[in-house]
């Protein structure tokens, strides 16, 4: 079950991948706002769709992103444990989040470009995008405490499941815990023989 036991390194494969987008974003936010605003919502744009596109095809060809390679997690189906899960079913896994960014970044544009005084309804739903991704981060913890697999909402979504993958550092702990465990059952056996 220790293979389930993800979390911490789920989070720090989101700061990795979050620190990988910003990066690429900042370069590309330089160059881009030295032609001014219109371009700024343009590379807005590309690169939400370049994130999501990261995330997707990462997740879905390889089962990994950079940041999930790094902290030695991997994506794989749910029933059988050693397959990806494909392009389709990574998309799944990031579409309620990238649903209610588009929302979001819709109003948001139709904001910049109208008068601002006159449709206050798009900061309302601005805050409403925010909340659900704050609600949908919460249910994803939740989901992922409460059952025996670690599977968050995205994953019940896509049918897959996160496994940590053995050789770091830290897989030292799982292991022992592993022995540990096995030589207790062994231990209960054994002494049920003897009886």
């Amino acid at each position: 079950m220790e293979r389930y036991y993800t979390f911490w390194r789920r989070l720090g494969a989101g700061i990795v991948d979050s620190f990988f987008i910003g990066l690429l974003s900042w370069i590309i936010g330089y160059v881009v706002l030295q032609q001014g605003r219109d371009y700024f919502l343009v590379m807005t744009v590309v690169l939400f769709i370049c994130s999501y596109l990261y995330s997707i095809l990462m997740t879905g060809l390889l089962g990994q992103t950079l940041g999930k390679m790094a902290t030695g997690i991997i994506v794989v189906d749910q029933a059988d444990e050693t397959h990806v899960i494909g392009i389709k079913r990574a998309f799944y896994r990031d579409s309620v989040p990238l649903l209610i960014q588009v929302v979001s970044f819709s109003f948001s544009g139709w904001n910049v470009y109208t008068e601002p005084a006159s449709h206050p309804p798009s900061e309302i739903i601005n805050e409403i995008g925010e909340y659900a991704l704050w609600g949908w981060f919460i249910a994803e913890l939740v989901t992922m405490f409460f059952n025996e697999r670690r599977r968050a909402v995205h994953d019940f979504l896509a049918s897959s499941v996160v496994i940590g993958l053995k050789g770091l550092k830290f897989d030292k702990h799982y292991e022992a815990l592993d022995l540990a465990k096995l030589q207790k059952e062994n231990d209960r056996v054994d002494n049920g023989k003897e009886e």
